[in-house]
C-alpha cells in the first residue's frame, strides 16, 4: 500500500454530500455503540455514510444516551437503529486510530454542511495533517475569511464528526487548548492531541494508504 498522493483538496470535496431536505420526511439512521482506547463511542448514519460520531464515554450506555439525546435535539426527523453491524469496517478503522494507527479519513464521505463558510471550515479543517494543528484564525484564513476566527470556533463546537473533522486539532493563537465539544471536553481534545504527537513518527514510515502528509 501507498500513501495518499492526490490533492486532498480535490478528495476531500469529492467527499463531501449534500445533506437531503428532510424538513417534512423522517429518515432511519442505524448506529454501532463500540469501545475504543479512548472510551466509547457511538456512530450513526444512513448506508454507509457517517452522519454523527459521539466519543469518549465511560460506558456504552452513555455514549448511547448522549448519542440519542444529540439527535433528538438536532435532527427530531431521524429515527435510531441500533445495528452493532452497522459499518463495521470504519468501526474498526475507529478503534486502529484509538490505538494510536495513523489515519486522517480522508477517504469517508461525510455530509455536506449547507451553510458556505461552515462547509470550507469542515473541509480545510479535514486537510490538516495528523500531528499538527492550526489556530482558529489559521483556518479562517484558509476557509477564506481570515477575521472569522470566532466563526470557526462555533463551527467546531458544532462539529457532528469529531476525529473525522479532526476539530481537536484547531488551538487558539496563544497555543492553548481553546474548547472542545466531546464528552471528556478539553482532557479528551489534550489526549487526543497527546495521542497524536505519540505516533506522528509513524505517519513517515507507514505504507498505509490512510495517512496524509
Amino acid at each position: 500500500m501507498t500513501t495518499i498522493h492526490a490533492s486532498p483538496s480535490i478528495k476531500a470535496a469529492q467527499r463531501l454530500r449534500t445533506l437531503p431536505r428532510t424538513d417534512t420526511a423522517r429518515l432511519t439512521w442505524q448506529y454501532a455503540v463500540f469501545a475504543t482506547e479512548l472510551g466509547y463511542m457511538a456512530l450513526a448514519g444512513d448506508d454507509q455514510l457517517p452522519q454523527w460520531l459521539s466519543i469518549g464515554h465511560r460506558s456504552a450506555a452513555a455514549a448511547r444516551t448522549a448519542l440519542r439525546e444529540a439527535i433528538a435535539a438536532h435532527a427530531p426527523h431521524v429515527e435510531l437503529h441500533e445495528d452493532v453491524d452497522w459499518n463495521e469496517e470504519f468501526q474498526q478503522r475507529l478503534m486502529a486510530y484509538a490505538d494510536g494507527d495513523p489515519d486522517n479519513f480522508l477517504d469517508v464521505t461525510i455530509p455536506l454542511l449547507r451553510q458556505p463558510f461552515a462547509a470550507q471550515v469542515a473541509l480545510r479543517c479535514r486537510q490538516i495533517p495528523y500531528g499538527q494543528t492550526l489556530s482558529y484564525g489559521e483556518l479562517a484564513f484558509k476557509a477564506g475569511s481570515a477575521r472569522a476566527a470566532r466563526a470557526v470556533g462555533n463551527t467546531m463546537a458544532g462539529n457532528r464528526l469529531p476525529i473525522i473533522v479532526p476539530c481537536h486539532r484547531v488551538l487558539a493563537a496563544s497555543g492553548a487548548l481553546g474548547g472542545y465539544s466531546g464528552a471528556g471536553g478539553l482532557s479528551l481534545k489534550q489526549q487526543l492531541l497527546d495521542l497524536e504527537a505519540k505516533n506522528a513518527f509513524r505517519v513517515k514510515h507507514s505504507k498505509s494508504s490512510r495517512v496524509n502528509r
